[in-house]
């Protein structure tokens, strides 16, 4: 995945702003992810209701990203569920929020490497 430093910033912020809840969006892009939207639905302290039926569609979706308000940015069953619904690849934010509490995971949950522009 290579995907443009200037929004992962701005995702950082956005995850700050909604802790301690949960928060998660779409990923969008074609070769480079450039540009996000968050989903409709309910974010609450440890879970992310998405309805799927409200979700526009979006021909460069690439994939999505959600926060955890914990350290802990390994997906969940529930995640692990979640992905393989949605785009190819996946995007953790764990607290604290900075450069190096995230992971990228595939639609099967396994760690993917980014690039970040």
């Amino acid at each position: 995945m290579q995907i443009k430093k200037e929004l992962i910033e701005a995702i950082l912020d956005l995850c700050r702003g909604a802790h301690p809840r949960e928060v998660g969006g779409l990923l969008l892009g074609k070769k480079i992810v450039d540009d996000y939207v968050i989903v409709p639905g309910k974010f609450y302290n440890f879970s992310i209701y998405i309805r799927m039926d409200q979700l526009p569609i979006y021909p460069n979706l690439y994939g999505t990203f959600h926060s955890h308000p914990t350290p802990n940015n390994r997906p969940s069953s529930a995640d692990l569920e979640f992905f393989g619904k949605l785009g190819k690849e996946h995007i953790i934010f764990a607290y604290p929020y900075t450069l190096n509490s995230f992971q990228v995971y595939d639609t099967f949950g396994r760690k993917t490497q980014v690039k970040i522009l």
